[in-house]
């Protein structure tokens, strides 16, 4: 993966942008949980999946158009379903964690399992082939 060329509009440009993308969300998800650094990561994660949609478009016909519209996928859900959870945890004054905090793990999973079987596809330059 040759990162320089990941604003290509080539196949190997597609691919390196994939690569950062997946590279991207983890490292968001990981980096988000320190307090002082949650904000960036909130704003990178935001970048991600507008380049994600964006670059989406552009892939169309390529292995990699599958891939980009997982990040973006994976990204959209993980984000409304967590401000959901924020809202009704402050709705009940804190008493949703005992339902958020689990739906939070499932949220984890699920996103962890479609960026993994993503970067498997994408290590072997298949398209992503959604399951669930």
């Amino acid at each position: 993966m040759d990162i320089s060329k990941a604003l290509d509009k080539t196949e190997e440009g597609y691919e390196s942008l994939s690569w950062a993308l997946y590279l991207g969300t983890i490292a968001t998800g990981v980096i988000g949980l320190i307090p002082p650094l949650s904000f960036f990561c909130f704003v990178l994660y935001i970048a991600i999946m507008i380049l994600a949609y964006i670059r989406k478009k552009d892939a169309v016909g390529t292995p990699y158009a599958s891939h980009l519209q997982n990040t973006f996928t994976v990204g959209i859900v993980s984000f409304v379903v967590s401000i959901l959870l924020v809202i009704f945890t402050i709705g009940t004054l804190g008493f949703g964690v005992i339902l958020a905090i689990p739906l939070w793990l499932v949220l984890i999973v699920w996103s962890l399992y479609r960026i993994i079987t993503g970067m498997l596809a994408l290590r072997d330059k298949k398209p992503f082939q959604s399951k669930i």
